[in-house]
């Protein structure tokens, strides 16, 4: 009997449909690993740009400068390095656009994951622009970044911009331990979330307990008291443009939100929605006062069951109207 009798006689079994539909999602369920060569940006966008939706990219333990941008368009994939201070990547990227190690853009509804990595900059002497460390951008869906570590960003460590994305960032370390020359008032920020351009976001209506949002969990959050000595403005999440975050289980030493419009300035709208919960809040062993823990400058939120402990120059939880809609 010829085979392709048999296979029509096998299509027609219980068996025989079972295969035939396992054979029709199996593309779908096959993903690749790609190893990148070196971690130097040269091999690791290289292992990146041969990435499809679902595949993981494997980057290697060492230390690397980077001076110039890896590039994600549009890919759901996972970056996933050696390990917290195994994989450490030196931010030396200029400051012409896009001025970040990561620049990940263009998501059309797509989960990525960026873990296990180190990232660094400004050490006393070199890396003084090493502003941003990763910078999203577009819809993504029920992405992560977990199991990473951010040191001396001058900026935003991880921004995400005009964005109505949601998912996850989670058992990360952010350590803000010095201010380069070249930075010394303006805020430093750990996490930076806007939403879409101004009024688009605020058409939506409220997902208050639901997992619409950015979540920012299971983190720890610290700024040394010599970078304090220079400037006291160190929110360690900011948020603004119509986002909505959910803010838990965090643990922030000598630093505090600022849940409202970048410079308070009332131009720029604030968040739509902010769940605060479940955190430590401390301004122990420095003489210097913190202006506040929590700031709302506009939108909605619920505050509850924070721990809240140190000395601090204005109320502890802040709530502003800046201007009427």
């Amino acid at each position: 009997m010829k085979n392709s009798e048999k296979y029509k006689k096998l299509i027609g079994t219980p068996i025989g449909i079972i295969i035939f539909f396992l054979s029709l999602i199996t593309p779908a369920l096959y993903a690749d690993t790609h190893t990148a060569v070196s971690l130097s940006t040269t091999d690791v966008q290289a292992a990146i740009t041969a990435a499809t939706d679902g595949d993981t990219v494997i980057l290697p333990a060492g230390t690397e400068v980077w001076s110039g941008p890896i590039r994600m368009n549009n890919k759901g994939i996972t970056v996933r390095g050696a390990g917290m201070d195994q994989t450490v990547i030196i931010n030396n990227v200029p400051t012409t656009f896009p001025a970040e190690p990561f620049y990940i853009y263009g998501g059309t509804q797509k989960p990525f994951r960026i873990c296990h990595l180190t990232f660094s900059g400004w050490d006393g002497t070199n890396y003084m622009d090493s502003s941003t460390f990763i910078d999203v951008r577009g819809s993504w869906i029920n992405f992560r970044i977990d199991h990473c570590k951010f040191i001396n960003f001058q900026n935003v460590a991880v921004s995400f911009t005009f964005t109505d994305s949601t998912g996850l960032i989670d058992h990360c370390t952010f350590y803000q331990l010095l201010r380069a020359p070249n930075h010394p008032t303006g805020s430093i920020t750990g996490i930076g979330i806007k939403g879409t351009v101004n009024a688009l976001s605020f058409g939506t209506p409220l997902t208050l307990g639901t997992s619409n949002a950015i979540y920012v969990e299971d983190n720890y959050f610290y700024c040394s008291t010599t970078s304090l000595a220079v400037s006291i403005n160190v929110p360690s999440v900011a948020t603004a443009c119509g986002s909505r975050c959910v803010i838990r289980y965090n643990h922030f030493e000598h630093e505090e939100n600022e849940l409202k419009p970048p410079c308070g300035s009332g131009i720029i709208r604030g968040s739509l929605s902010n769940e605060v919960y479940n955190n430590i809040y401390r301004n122990l062993g420095t003489t210097i006062h913190l202006v506040q823990n929590i700031d709302f400058d506009g939108g909605t939120g619920v505050v509850f069951n924070n721990t809240i402990t140190g000395e601090y120059s204005r109320e502890q939880i802040c709530i502003n109207d800046l201007r009427s809609c």
